[in-house]
């Protein structure tokens, strides 16, 4: 079906950040594309996929959502076009490689940049996401721990979801958008019936939440 055609009950834009090999693309090809490539390709500044998902029994109702999704590079030599894209986004995925524990330290400092871009103007939904579990077996099983249970702290510190993924077997890639769209829903004042290509309205948040500070995000640097 064209798509223009299809009526979506709410248009989420969300953006992928973490560092270099932290598997952002590997999971949205995965989502979209139903595809996995073990090959590494860096995404050259934003990459730009949609799909969409249904939410319904868990709140009695059913709404069809339509999701953005902006693959960001990790490389810091594309910071200023990738945070150039913050804008309007009503969350995100902060990924980071289950085996490499540098990357879940790259998680902060995208987490912090977000927030900086972004607020006090709107709230983000977020998700914390340790890709390639199917690695975990090879690695080091004490160091492999080690980066899960600062992952759970991290996400405790967020205030978020923590879900863990593998895009090569497909373990809970639904899952995480299916989890931070809820977590939207949630915080959503409301929904509209119908949306733009170009300049998609979003819901309007009216609950507020805390929002973890630098003060706490250092404390967990001391943890290193």
């Amino acid at each position: 079906m064209n798509d223009s055609l299809i009526t979506y009950d709410a248009v989420y834009k969300i953006l992928i950040l973490g560092g270099v090999r932290s598997g952002k693309t590997s999971l949205l090809s995965r989502l979209t594309e139903h595809t996995f490539c073990s090959e590494y390709l860096p995404t050259i500044g934003v990459d730009y996929k949609v799909t969409s998902i249904d939410l319904n029994d868990t709140y009695k109702t059913h709404k069809h959502i339509k999701l953005q999704l902006w693959d960001t590079a990790g490389d810091g030599r594309f910071h200023t076009i990738v945070q150039a894209y913050y804008y309007n986004a009503i969350g995100a995925v902060l990924m980071f490689d289950l085996t490499n524990e540098e990357s879940l330290n790259d998680v902060v400092r995208w987490y912090e940049d977000l927030m900086f871009t972004v607020q006090p103007h709107k709230f983000v939904n977020v998700i914390l996401v340790g890709s390639k579990a199917d690695l975990i077996g090879n690695a080091n099983n004490a160091s492999i721990e080690d980066i899960r249970d600062r992952a759970r702290y991290l996400a405790s510190k967020l205030e978020c979801s923590y879900i863990e993924t593998s895009a090569k077997t497909n373990l809970n890639v639904s899952l995480v958008f299916m989890s931070l769209a809820h977590d939207i829903f949630k915080q959503s004042g409301k929904y509209y019936s119908s949306c733009s290509e170009t300049t998609p309205m979003l819901p309007i948040i009216q609950e507020e939440r805390s929002v973890t500070s630098c003060c706490c995000l250092r404390m967990w640097n001391h943890l290193d």
